[in-house]
Order: C-alpha cells, then structure tokens, then sequence
C-alpha cells in the first residue's frame, strides 16, 4: 500500500504525531510514504494542512482520511472564536465540513477536542479518534535526575497557549518558572519580562527540550484554548514530573489520572486500531504485507 500524507507541519506535534503513525506502519506493515503529488498512491492522508486548504481539495480525488491536529476551521487554529471576533471561519467551516463530510475517515486527538468541533461545525460522520503519539524509548533513555525546585512551562508565547496563566502562576507560587516555546505574540513577551519570576529561554528542539524537562520537578501547562491532547503533558507524565494543568486539556478527556503506563498502553492500542480502520475502509483484511499490495 502506497500513501501520500500530506502536512505543512515540520516541527511542531502534530509531525512529530505523524511521523510516530508513520514509522509504526512501516515496520509493521510495509507501508510506503510519500509527500510528492504527481505520485500514483492507493490513499492521502490529509493532516494539518494550514494555508493550502484549496489546493489540496482539489487534489483529493482519491480516497483519503484526514486527521485533526488543530482546529483548522479557524482562521487562527485556536477556536477561540469569542475571542478574535473573526468571520472569516464561517468560510473556513464550510470548507471543512465538506472535507470531512467526503472522508473515509474523520481522527481527532481527544473527545474533547473533537466535541468543539461538533459545537461549530455540527455532527462529523465516521469519526474516530487516536492518541497523541510520543517515542517512549527515547523518554525512558533520558537520564530523571531531577533538579531541586526547577519549574518549567514548555508552551509556545500566545494567549491559546495559556502563557498568561503561566504568569500569574508563578506570582502565586513565588516560584520561578523558565518557559520554552516560540515566539508567537510579542506583546505577550513583554507582559512576561515585566513580571517576577518568569524567565523566557527561547525554542528548543524537541530533543534539546525534552532533555530540560527530564531535570524539572514541575511542568506548568495550563492552556487558554481546547488543547485536543497535550503532548507536552503526556512526555512529563513519561518523566516522572508532576503537572500543574487545567480542564482544557484534551488528555483528560481519555483518562482522568493517567499514568506512564496507562499512556503506553493507549498508545500502542491507538496506532494499531488506527491503521486496522484505514485496512478496513480500504477493503484490507488483515494489515500485516497485505498492506504493501
């Protein structure tokens, strides 16, 4: 089986989501991938696909799924639509309940994730869902010597990120907290050099970055918007931090408490059902090299 995903996404989760799915159906399954558009393919997986929405409906005439990352009916990818007063969504939402409404198969990152959607947008059709993935042999090589009182926040500096929160928790807590993640609302930078305890380290790797968090005793993650899973939150769990999070977090919405192995477990169900329904839409049986075909 041949595949074309599709993503405009070469840094953030969602590839790093995608690139787990695909390395899995590689081994396991002899799957081939390809990004190349002129190449003859069996299947698209359309993931997060932020600007060139128009040119890849038009390339959809095979059949494809599409996976959720974000939010891609809005215009900014937050859903925070009381908050940017844009109207350019009701645009974007119309074009993608009809690229959902023509999938195979619609995955979201949580229930909670995709429960804003079914608010905006109305009811999806053949929804399902799969988990966030992380290299778990790659966290549990990381050396969890943890550093007395070292707090981090591994978000990226916007209002949907919830780096406002990450201030005044640190104010509350009298304790300082170094933030990682891009640079999204310089305005926001500014808010955050004012205030006490709070350090900005600028953006790291996700390698680099997992490495400062496997010192930390403390992750602060508490996002302003629907966050559809956490990434961020599932790497602490797997390094043994504590996380100071809220309600928003899409994780929660799997599992109430989850532990490092419960996530493993998830994990692991997740990508196999994953690729088990696309067989299976595809008229499959099986996976395994039959797959390949």
């Amino acid at each position: 089986m041949r595949i074309r995903w599709i993503t405009t996404d070469s840094l953030g989760g969602s590839f790093l989501t995608d690139s787990q799915l695909m390395k899995y159906a590689t081994e396991q399954y002899k799957v081939q991938f390809t990004d190349k558009r002129k190449e003859k393919v069996d299947l698209i997986v359309v993931s997060n696909i932020s600007g060139i929405e128009k040119e890849v409906m038009e390339d959809l005439t095979i059949p494809y799924v599409k996976i959720e990352h974000d939010y891609g009916f809005c215009r900014w990818y937050d859903a925070l639509c009381d908050f940017h007063k844009c109207k350019e969504c009701t645009v974007r939402g119309e074009l993608y309940t009809t690229l959902y409404q023509n999938s195979l198969l619609n995955y979201f990152m949580s229930p909670r994730q995709y429960s804003v959607h079914a608010f905006h947008l109305g009811d999806i059709p053949n929804v399902r869902f799969v988990q966030s993935q992380v290299d778990v042999d790659a966290l549990l090589t990381l050396n969890k010597a943890k550093e007395a009182g070292y707090t981090i926040a591994p978000v990226a500096i916007g209002k949907h990120k919830g780096i406002e929160a990450v201030i005044t928790w640190a104010q509350v807590h009298k304790r300082l907290v170094h933030v990682f993640g891009r640079m999204e609302e310089t305005i926001l930078l500014e808010k955050m050099s004012k205030a006490k305890y709070v350090k900005y380290e600028g953006l790291l790797p996700n390698t680099k970055l997992l490495e400062q968090m496997a010192r930390a005793e403390e992750i602060v993650f508490l996002p302003f918007w629907t966050e559809p899973t956490g990434r961020v939150a599932i790497e602490a769990i797997f390094l043994q931090c504590k996380v100071d999070t809220n309600s928003n977090l899409g994780l929660t919405s799997w599992l109430k408490e989850p532990t490092a192995v419960d996530l493993s477990l998830q994990m692991y169900v997740s990508r196999f059902v994953f690729w088990q329904s696309i067989f299976n839409v595809m008229g499959i049986s099986g996976g395994g090299n039959n797959a390949a075909l």
